[in-house]
């Protein structure tokens, strides 16, 4: 026999309130927990070449952080990149990839297509994956944005 326990209608509108909350916090990729000084205290467990940033991030993206390195047989690190993802109305747009590395290694993802750029003597890759709009706009941003091997960048929060 099964009985059916009434349950108060608050409880039931606290519990939907609590689940769209904790929806919403997972679904935050926002990188506010990011900081200079945390991206300092990762690159220095892992010496190597600097990571190369934009002085600037395309409107509509936000850094996703460091994401990937490759590693000589010495231990130091050799190519590191970070992501670039596209958010609110720009589902169509690529995500972007930035990978630095030194002239000799090429194991930076070239995703749908890519260009290569050149800092302080390091080589950049940015590959561009995904997105179904124009490349020309992307492509120009990537193009003619000053990249920089410090983390002296606006956009990133000093922490």
């Amino acid at each position: 026999m099964h009985v059916r326990t009434p349950v108060a209608p608050w409880l039931v509108v606290a519990v939907l309130v609590a689940v769209a909350a904790a929806a919403v916090i997972a679904l935050d990729d926002s990188d506010s927990d990011v900081t200079r000084a945390s991206v300092r205290g990762d690159l220095a467990s892992l010496p190597g070449i600097p990571l190369v940033l934009p002085d600037q991030v395309p409107e509509g993206y936000s850094w996703q952080g460091l994401d990937s390195h490759e590693i000589d047989p010495s231990g130091r690190v050799v190519g590191r990149s970070s992501t670039f993802a596209a958010w609110g109305n720009l589902d169509h747009a690529p995500t972007v990839q930035v990978c630095s590395h030194t002239p000799a290694v090429q194991t930076c993802p070239r995703g749908d297509w890519s260009i290569e750029r050149k800092v302080d003597g390091l080589g950049v890759t940015i590959a561009f994956m995904g997105g179904q709009r124009d490349r020309a706009g992307d492509t120009a941003f990537w193009e003619s944005v000053r990249l920089s091997d410090s983390l002296d960048v606006s956009w990133l929060d000093e922490g």
